[in-house]
């Protein structure tokens, strides 16, 4: 519970400090929006504890907010020495005051340095994900037409169905593999739910209709799940609706008649609901 308590704390003061770091920004970075005690104290116990899981943007708060207080402090110091130097040796009060501004100046530089390692170290961050993206999607590209396609294609030659078969079982790991990779957005899942649907067609063209069935399954549980999530989705209801006739087509052929029925009377009460849900 201890923990639990902890992680929750943590995660707040993290939410808190994203919305800091983001109006900080969005107003041009105006020293009067950066922490100083406690919350300062607090940010550089967390950034301890984070270890480099601040962001860009995040970290250079934090350094700006060090500057702000280093700078305070060092001015403070400068006033208080240049009083005393004032009371005994004017002369001397001015250098001591003249070295904290240069010390200030060049924390003020170190501060500036940080930012600017920072939005480099943010910039390239963005470019290798932009590039990763675009490596997956050319992978995906690659497998979903060695799948699909060429398999499409090499089925209307003799003999083929063997060399297909383990195509078709090679590819559906790659696949599989790829969709690791990806977060579980909506995009991502329907793309995989889609794929499973064509795989499932295949099967049946290759006459392995069980593995038909399975792949049609493992879609349907995808699409379940995505209207579920977004019920005025007209593209996910149609989807799952599909789905249901494809489930019953491969029990049908199979010779599982009443699951086939059942799927087909499914599949009409939801594109009945769908149908009224569009009038409306």
């Amino acid at each position: 519970n201890a923990w639990i308590h902890a992680n929750r704390a943590a995660l707040r003061f993290r939410d808190r400090l994203r919305d800091a770091a983001k109006h900080w920004d969005e107003i041009g970075r105006k020293a009067g929006a950066l922490w100083h005690t406690p919350d300062l104290e607090q940010l550089l116990a967390f950034r301890r504890a984070a270890g480099e899981e601040l962001t860009a943007l995040e970290e250079a708060f934090c350094q700006a907010s060090l500057w702000k207080k280093r700078r305070a402090r060092l001015l403070t110091a400068a006033v208080m020495l240049l009083l005393a130097g004032l009371a005994a040796d004017s002369t001397l009060g001015l250098l001591w005051a003249q070295q904290a501004e240069q010390t200030a100046l060049a924390e003020k530089n170190n501060a500036l340095l940080a930012e600017k390692r920072a939005r480099k170290q943010q910039q390239a961050a963005e470019q290798a994900e932009q590039r990763a993206v675009q490596q997956k999607e050319l992978a995906l590209k690659a497998i979903n037409s060695l799948t699909y396609e060429l398999v499409d294609e090499l089925r209307k030659l003799p003999r083929t169905n063997l060399i297909l078969t383990q195509i078709l079982e090679s590819n559906a790991k790659l696949l599989d593999q790829i969709y690791a990779l990806d977060p579980q957005t909506p995009r991502a899942l329907r793309e995989k739910a889609s794929n499973l649907s064509r795989t499932g067609n295949i099967w049946l063209v290759l006459g392995n209709t069980e593995k038909a069935l399975a792949a049609y399954q493992q879609s349907l549980e995808i699409f379940e799940r995505l209207a579920q999530a977004d019920p005025a989705s007209a593209e996910a209801q149609r989807d799952l609706s599909v789905s249901y006739n494809k489930i019953g087509d491969a029990q049908m052929t199979l010779g599982d008649t009443a699951a086939a029925v059942a799927m087909y009377q499914r599949s009409e009460e939801h594109t009945s609901e769908l149908q009224s849900h569009l009038n409306l």
